[in-house]
């Protein structure tokens, strides 16, 4: 049994219909839809993951800044929910079109000062001024959640925030999709001086993140191999390599420690 397809392949039908072969054709037709695996050599921050997982992370920067071997790790499960979300995506552009309020869907943003690339979901035109939006969609507990405290999680925060600012937006909004019932949720974002510090801060680390990779100082590792940043990380065998624990019986070796402290991303809950 698959990680996508379900089957139990026991009864008479099953075996004649030959699930089985059809269930490791379509788990094998998932894998080939992912992100693809192999050596790649990033240019620019992604704000979209940016603060959570290894983008929280100023080691993996550098290794995607120097160019390294990328292993995607997600399952098929993982990758059918992003392709879920970029089709409801397209779903509320269309709404927003047919409201006679979108100017642009999945549109460039980009920044030199630090590195910066990435798309908005939505340019809207509301009350006479112009904000950009961004559309998410979640399972009913955490919609429920945010419905109560009208409050997004930090990670999509901070890439709104950047959004707006490389923007110059006063004004933003996430369009939140219940993934159960399809209802929709507006949550105001307001470049509040709270909001500016954050974003500033952000930056900040970025700029300094860049600055190391680009002087080749490669940051020591802010997390050990069980944590959920690295064990998620697609450049975690390059990061790795040759790394061996000391014990009581063995000796240690770290080819590649790094040779500066960053701290990694911390980011609002």
């Amino acid at each position: 049994m698959g990680d996508l397809i379900k089957n139990s392949n026991f009864r008479p039908l099953d075996k004649l219909f030959e699930t089985d072969k059809l269930e490791l054709l379509l788990e094998e037709a998932s894998e080939n839809m992912g992100k693809k695996n192999g050596f790649l050599k990033k240019k620019s921050f992604a704000p979209s993951g940016l603060g959570y997982g290894s983008g929280k992370c100023p080691r993996y920067w550098y290794f995607a800044f120097h160019g390294a071997n990328f292993d995607y790790k997600n399952t098929a499960r993982q990758r059918a929910n992003m392709d879920a979300g970029t089709a409801a995506g397209q779903r509320i552009a269309d709404l927003f079109q047919n409201a006679g309020i979108l100017n642009s869907t999945e549109f460039k943003i980009i920044s030199e000062d630090p590195p910066i690339f990435g798309y908005g979901d939505l340019a809207v035109t509301w009350q006479g001024e112009e904000m950009v939006g961004e559309v998410k969609t979640t399972r009913h507990e955490s919609f429920q959640t945010r419905a109560a405290s009208m409050k997004p999680p930090g990670y999509q925060l901070i890439q709104l925030l950047i959004y707006m600012h490389v923007l110059g937006k006063e004004k933003g909004f996430f369009a939140i999709e219940d993934k159960n019932t399809h209802e929709l949720l507006i949550l105001p974002i307001k470049m509040t001086a709270k909001n500016q510090e954050l974003v500033d801060n952000v930056l900040k680390w970025m700029r300094s993140v860049k600055k190391h990779s680009d002087e080749d100082k490669m940051p020591t590792r802010p997390y050990t191999k069980s944590t959920p940043e690295c064990k998620s990380c697609p450049v975690f065998d390059d990061c790795w390599e040759g790394y061996t624990k000391k014990t009581a019986k063995r000796e240690g070796s770290d080819p590649n420690p790094g040779v500066v402290d960053l701290p990694p991303l911390v980011v609002p809950k």
